[in-house]
């Protein structure tokens, strides 16, 4: 069965969250900590707030309803957390926490949790290449980098700073 959809979008200043790591460490007597990988795709809570009319409050409870009572089907909603882009994330709400805030008129207030489970990192190199270039050219690496794509001459005879593969 194909995952649904959540057709809202939460409002982007009221995400919460702490950045999930899946390496432990302990620390040793006398020296540096040990550290390992404990879970791969491990997946992260964030406290979401929603500023919904009437037709998608009732729409949000509705939606609410049918994942929770399917036993917490994870559904996708687009959210910001990983760039600056909005991504496509597979989530589902945490039991218990869909809560209307307030309620002034027709503005509804709701905060809600979702577990979200992390985007496939199919794209390490590109992460790697973006670390590089940030050290060659700091804050406007960016600007740089894409104004290559103007200037195909400048792109062939500039070498673009590049981490190997770990």
């Amino acid at each position: 069965m194909a995952l649904k959809k959540l057709l809202l979008t939460p409002e982007r200043n009221s995400y919460s969250y702490d950045v999930p790591t899946n390496v432990i460490s302990v620390q040793l007597a006398g020296g540096g900590p040990r550290m390992r990988v404990d879970q791969l795709g491990m997946t992260t809570r964030i406290n979401l707030s929603f500023n919904l009319q009437t037709s998608e409050y009732d729409y949000l409870r509705a939606f609410y309803r049918l994942t929770i009572a399917e036993g917490g089907l994870p559904f996708y909603m687009d959210l910001i957390l990983d760039t600056h882009d909005v991504k496509q994330y597979k989530c589902a709400f945490v039991p218990g926490t869909l809560k209307l805030a307030s309620q002034s008129g027709l503005a509804y207030f709701v905060n809600a949790t979702v577990e979200v489970w992390p985007l496939p990192d199919d794209n390490l190199q590109l992460t790697l290449d973006q670390l590089a270039a940030y050290n060659e050219w700091g804050p406007d690496w960016q600007a740089k980098l894409f104004s290559f794509d103007d200037d195909f001459n400048y792109r062939i005879n500039t070498s673009i700073p590049s981490y190997d593969h770990l």
